[in-house]
């Protein structure tokens, strides 16, 4: 079996922030109870202007929304600097084939063969999968989004071939 695709760093960048998106989406609720929670006794009591109260809490909101999205930034910036450090030429279109001794990767004029039985590791998730070696700890990631029909194939005979 041969499969190709193609692995580019927006790729990545596009994962990163899907993956913080529900990790920035908590954080905001949880501030935003904090918030309430600090000023409940404000709100309550009648002597306290609730004016000021909502016009604190629309500036702690933006503040807290600036924060986070710098934050975000950082990360997915610091994360592909370090992809790009650890991996050298990770990008590129990646050539993979697949017998019933090994899995081979051939991106970049770069060749990396995978024994079936040297993989230690098959990690299977909604949206990707991931296979490591014993020797090799960066593995290869199969994403559903860039394999799309060939994801499942793939998938399949993996699991088949790892089991044994």
């Amino acid at each position: 079996m041969t499969f190709e695709y193609e692995f580019k760093r927006e790729d990545l960048k596009k994962v990163l922030v899907k993956k913080r998106t529900i990790s920035t989406i908590c954080i905001l609720i949880l501030g935003i109870g904090l918030y309430f929670y600090l000023t409940m006794f404000g709100i309550l009591n009648e002597y306290f202007d609730t004016f000021k109260l909502l016009l604190g809490f629309l500036i702690y909101f933006v503040i807290l929304y600036v924060v986070l999205y710098l934050i975000n930034i950082w990360y997915i910036n610091r994360k592909l600097k370090a992809n790009d450090r650890r991996t050298n030429n990770a990008y590129g279109k990646y050539i993979i084939k697949m017998n019933d001794k090994q899995i081979e990767s051939d991106f970049n004029n770069q060749k990396i063969v995978y024994k079936w039985d040297d993989i230690s590791k098959l990690k299977i998730r909604k949206n990707y999968f991931f296979i490591r070696t014993k020797n090799d700890f960066i593995g290869l990631t199969f994403r559903r989004s860039m394999l799309k029909d060939d994801y499942s194939k793939m998938l399949n005979y993996i699991k088949e071939k790892t089991t044994k």
